[in-house]
């Protein structure tokens, strides 16, 4: 009896761990509290004091919830709640604090940026964005569905996204959502609005991608209560439309370093020859995974963003080359897998459709007429922002505009997200007190490569508006990394196949061994193996 006792408590535990895995997904988070009706456009609620984990360390911090307009343009809009975190200083006379703009659109700006360091002299805050952060979320499971079908760029894949859109918009508006009111423009007068609830008079920006065209919208309003402002990976107005010829002018800088290698210097072909014949002969599956051209060059674009995954994308094509197309099954997988969850793409298209050019044919952008072509854009405004509404945009947002501002600019030259040619001929023309550093070898995310670099420039520029880069060293890059990703997949295959039949050898002879002595044993969890 104690026996049977025994193997059900642990039957009971068995299933309890599956159900756990089948919920691990779930989210955990606090529902965003409710607006109280008593509450104004402009008050920070529900204040409170808290601890905030940065680096090593923890520091004294506040949060609060902005009440703002959902659009500001109507009188009668309802409000909505955005979160502001402000994480204090160390030393108890700061500097002007620095205010966060993370990159995107998509992604949540409640995380803190830039060297810890910082922190020191400067308050440094985050204030959500709308659409991402707050009391209205646009995230949808019908558009990250849409982005896992199979068919994604042609002409049918594409009238397929447009009508899920559709639906998407039509779930919006059941929910009572003004899509209108989730826009650059509204978000730079949230930041602006926080300032004033915070206190501040003057305050410093610290920007990444997409946070850096919040920044020129806010210098555009705003200017005067800029002291600092640092942009990361610019993103000038009308770049989130990535052209196919300044995505091949960034792999033309990666063909010259291709040749400079001893292992490439021989060869007959050159990079893009490579890359531009590697579909040739490329079959539809490699064992049992699909080989899909559209979802290889989307991955390929997200890859080629940073200078430590490009690598990957260069091993695949090369590989396929050669006629070993384990590489593109590897990036057809990491499409689908990561693709649909990498952003929140109704805050993507709400912010990102700004730039959308209704004269232009999204649909025939050419893509085997270059070697990535721009994949991505013609998803976003070829697909999803065919139905998407398109509110009017004030004039002055769809251009530069001069500015006098004290602007540091820094970007990779392998960046492809955003290419360091958008700044050096729409941006930096019109500012008059800025200083641009081109980091060579480097890709989007140009932080992380340098640390002790990076913090001795933003430092030095929030502190005297000089920007001190003598620490900066030329990196170097290689086309070889640790684990190329033909012998990755490989190695996930042989392990998919391995361990499976290893379990189940090993399940075989455990329950021939029970079973001899026991039947009620072997039913017993021969019936939760089935469950699983």
């Amino acid at each position: 009896m104690k026996n049977k006792i025994w193997i059900i408590g642990l039957s009971i535990i068995f299933m309890i761990c599956i159900v756990s895995v089948m919920f691990l997904n779930k989210s955990s988070d606090d529902p965003f509290p409710t607006i109280p009706q008593t509450a104004k456009a402009g008050d920070l609620i529900h204040k409170k004091k808290l601890t905030y984990s940065y680096g090593k360390n923890e520091y004294d911090a506040e949060y609060g919830i902005l009440i703002v307009p959902e659009n500001r343009s109507k009188l009668d809009s309802k409000l909505i709640g955005i979160p502001v975190v402000k994480v204090n200083a160390v030393n108890e006379s700061p500097l002007a604090p620095i205010f966060i703009l993370e990159g995107g659109p998509g992604n949540s700006n409640m995380q803190l940026q830039g060297p810890e360091e910082l922190l020191l002299s400067h308050d440094m805050v985050l204030v959500g964005y709308r659409g991402m952060d707050g009391s209205t979320n646009l995230r949808s499971k019908k558009l990250e569905n849409a982005l896992r079908a199979d068919d994604l760029l042609s002409e049918e894949g594409l009238s397929q996204i447009e009508n899920i859109t559709k639906e998407v918009i039509r779930d919006y508006q059941a929910q009572g959502i003004d899509l209108s009111g989730y826009s650059p423009f509204e978000v730079v007068h949230d930041l602006d609005a926080a300032r004033r609830a915070l206190g501040y008079d003057k305050i410093n920006l610290y920007s990444v991608s997409y946070g850096t065209r919040l920044a020129q919208y806010y210098d555009k309003y705003f200017s005067e209560h800029i002291q600092y402002a640092a942009l990361l990976g610019i993103n000038p107005p009308g770049a989130f439309m990535w052209e196919p010829d300044v995505m091949d002018s960034v792999l033309e800088q990666y063909e010259t370093l291709w040749k400079a290698e001893t292992s490439h210097s021989k060869t007959d072909k050159s990079l893009i020859q490579m890359m531009d014949t590697a579909f040739d002969d490329a079959p539809d599956r490699w064992l049992f995974f699909n080989i899909n051209k559209d979802k290889i060059r989307v991955a390929s674009f997200f890859l080629l963003m940073e200078t430590e995954t490009s690598p990957y994308v260069f091993d695949a094509y090369q590989a396929a080359a050669n006629g070993d197309y384990s590489g593109f099954a590897a990036l057809t997988l990491a499409c689908d897998w990561l693709l649909p969850t990498a952003s929140n793409w109704g805050d993507m298209l709400a912010k990102g459709v700004m730039d959308y050019d209704k004269s232009r044919n999204y649909r025939k952008i050419e893509t085997d007429a270059h070697t990535i072509g721009s994949p991505v854009s013609k998803l976003l405004f070829g697909g999803f922002a065919q139905s998407w509404p398109k509110y009017p945009v004030a004039e002055e947002l769809k251009h530069v505009h001069p500015s006098s501002t004290r602007t540091l600019l820094i970007n990779g030259n392998l960046d492809m997200s955003t290419p360091a040619v958008n700044a050096e001929n729409d941006l930096i023309p019109h500012l008059s007190n800025a200083t641009y550093i081109k980091l060579h070898h480097m890709g989007h995310t140009v932080t992380e490569a340098q640390p002790q670099a990076m913090e001795r420039l933003l430092t030095s520029f929030y502190r005297t508006g000089i920007a001190d880069d003598s620490l900066f060293m030329e990196e170097t890059f290689s086309f070889h990394s640790k684990f190329n990703i033909t012998t990755i997949v490989k190695t996930i295959v042989f392990l998919l196949f391995c361990i499976p039949i290893m379990i189940i050898i090993a399940i075989y002879f455990i329950m021939k061994k029970i079973r001899s002595k026991q039947n009620f044993i072997f039913d017993l969890l021969a019936k939760n193996l089935f469950l699983l």
